[in-house]
């Protein structure tokens, strides 16, 4: 995990082991727990429902993208070489 992370900052694209899209992105997961918690703090809890009914799906979605994909196919890796 250090080497894909190192590798997306310091743009090396190349260097990852499949495409940018479809790894791991711990960057983007601090970034979206850190906005969730703060959207949680708030002691208005109509606030967070109405921020949850109107982001709720869209956050779940950027999640997975930022957890990455279980496997990459052979495929895919091979075409990156």
């Amino acid at each position: 995990m250090r080497i894909i992370v190192l590798a997306r900052r310091l743009q090396l694209l190349e260097a990852l082991p499949g495409p940018p899209w479809l790894l791991p992105d711990p960057d983007l997961s601090k970034t979206l727990a850190g906005i969730f918690q703060r959207e949680f703090e708030d002691p208005d809890p109509n606030r967070f429902r109405r921020w949850w009914r109107r982001m709720g799906r869209t956050y779940i979605k950027l999640f997975a993208n930022a957890g990455g994909r279980r496997s990459i196919p052979r495929s895919v890796r091979l075409a990156m070489a």
